[in-house]
């Protein structure tokens, strides 16, 4: 039971080994797509900080990452991570914009909510990616 299964040519993205692990292909295509992906973005607000990129004000919409960590980790059944990237999301996007006169000097407290709301939700509903590596090294 402790072979590794190699990732078949139909699938490669979470393809999980018998220990509940992700095959290093699949880590290793996450991990260039992400890097691609921040490597863009961070050309684009680059580009618009300096006047070179024509979407004014795209720099404020930089929380928009979070979203994307969020999307991912529910994808991996990642609930508490999903939770917690969620709300720094929104904390940052109502920074950012001033929502209900949010700023960085009083806005603060929200990061400790959003660091409780994921041990919260970790404790109630437990990390399925983390149960199926506890289970697999208990084997």
């Amino acid at each position: 039971m402790n072979e590794r299964r190699e990732p078949d040519d139909k699938n490669t993205i979470g393809i999980l080994t018998p220990r509940g692990r992700r095959s290093d292909r699949s880590r290793a295509i996450r991990s260039v797509t992400w890097g691609l992906f921040l490597v863009a973005l961070g050309i684009a607000f680059l580009l618009e900080r300096f006047g070179m990129f024509p979407f004014h004000g795209i720099g404020e919409l930089w929380p928009l990452i979070f979203f994307v960590m969020a999307i991912t980790h529910i994808a991996e059944g990642r609930w508490p991570a999903a939770v917690s990237f969620t709300v720094l999301g929104l904390v940052f996007m109502a920074i950012n914009f001033g929502w209900m006169g949010l700023n960085y000097r009083n806005g603060w407290p929200l990061f400790l909510i959003a660091a409780g709301l994921g041990m919260v939700t970790r404790s109630m509903l437990g990390d399925r990616r983390r149960d199926q590596e506890e289970e697999a090294s208990h084997e």
